[in-house]
């Protein structure tokens, strides 16, 4: 329960803020047993204690903090991935084709006069790639124009007649997608 709540943002500011009182309290009575004056002047010594201190040390302190974490965290990072000269030659071969595939700029050319282009990604979570960006375009110009919509910008092209269903595109290229990611030979 307790490492429940502590990970809560509410409870573990709850939970500090209680210990921090009771060691207020506590510091406050032991002082006080051990010199005349009463528990509540003690207390109150305590609470609203002001700490001088020169701004360029508060600010040293600052980023003396962040480097100090910024440090940890590396060597956190470093004991947790290994080592880079203990990867494995396989795994890394492996890697590369993975980041060949998904870095690749996709293109395909229809007949009719449309081009698609897209561009895969992998999550970190899945195990296999996805489209990340689609984009249909129209070659029966001098640039080729990107699709208003599903059709030509152009109306006086013979592509702003037709439409292009992106949907059913879109999933014979997942297909095709997967099919390639399939064929790659891992080791």
């Amino acid at each position: 329960m307790w490492k429940k709540t502590w990970n809560d943002p509410v409870g573990s500011k709850l939970i500090s803020v209680g210990l921090g009182t009771i060691i207020a309290f506590l510091l406050a009575f032991i002082y006080s047993r051990y010199t005349n004056e009463t528990f509540e002047v003690v207390f109150e010594k305590i609470v609203f204690y002001k700490l001088e201190i020169e701004l360029y040390i508060a600010i040293l302190i600052i980023f003396g903090f962040l480097i100090a974490q910024a440090i940890i965290r590396k060597i956190i990072r470093f004991f947790k991935n290994g080592s880079p000269e203990k990867i494995d030659p396989i795994q890394k071969s492996n890697q590369l084709k993975i980041d060949d595939f998904i870095k690749r700029n996709h293109i395909i050319r229809y007949s009719d006069g449309f081009t698609c282009r897209y561009i895969t990604q992998k999550s970190k979570y899945d195990v296999l790639p996805f489209i990340h960006t689609l984009s249909f375009f129209c070659d029966l110009h001098d640039a080729p124009l990107k699709l208003f919509g599903d059709r030509c910008p152009d109306l006086s092209c013979e592509n702003n007649k037709r439409t292009v269903n992106k949907y059913l595109a879109k999933n014979n290229i997942e297909s095709s997608v997967l099919n390639d990611w399939y064929s790659i030979d891992f080791d």
